[in-house]
């Protein structure tokens, strides 16, 4: 029971889970989703002249409170998805249960991610978008592709 005893597919779904995980908790929280030349903004501060103030939630539109709903469950799902496959992955092979609850917790987590990304994008279209909000993109497909190659293993014989 170890890393060398898994699947290759479930070697390299915990290769992009890891991926996934950091470029979320890296991407998600920063104020660098939309960038100008001296202002940035995220989903929790913004940033002007090097100077940065939390937004006040009771002045949010409702589809930026949709848009924090999404990427929180989006980021909670990932770390879930991220914790099981560690334990399938590094200790409990034979608990094919865990990695499917892990593939099912990695589609929850690109499908919030990725509507928290689209909403935010229709609505703000005519910006210019930072590198976290890339990464926050990212983290989505790579959740995609856990989900992906965890179905794959599960299906192939073993």
């Amino acid at each position: 029971m170890g890393f060398n005893d898994a699947s290759k597919f479930s070697r390299i779904a915990f290769g992009l889970a890891v991926g996934g995980f950091l470029t979320d908790i890296i991407g998600f929280p920063s104020p660098y989703w939309i960038a100008g030349s001296n202002l940035s903004q995220g989903l929790f501060q913004t940033c002007a002249l090097g100077k940065c103030v939390s937004l006040p939630a009771g002045l949010l539109p409702g589809w930026a409170k949709g848009v924090i709903a999404m990427e929180i469950l989006g980021f909670l799902a990932c770390l879930g998805s991220f914790v099981l496959m560690v334990l399938y992955v590094h200790v409990k092979n034979d608990q094919k249960n865990l990695q499917t609850i892990a593939t099912g917790l990695a589609f929850a987590a690109a499908g919030f991610i990725l509507i928290g990304i689209i909403i935010y994008g229709s609505k703000l279209s005519s910006s210019t978008f930072g590198w976290a909000f890339g990464m926050t993109i990212v983290s989505g497909l790579f959740h995609i592709g856990v989900g992906v190659l965890n179905v794959m293993d599960k299906l192939s014989p073993s």
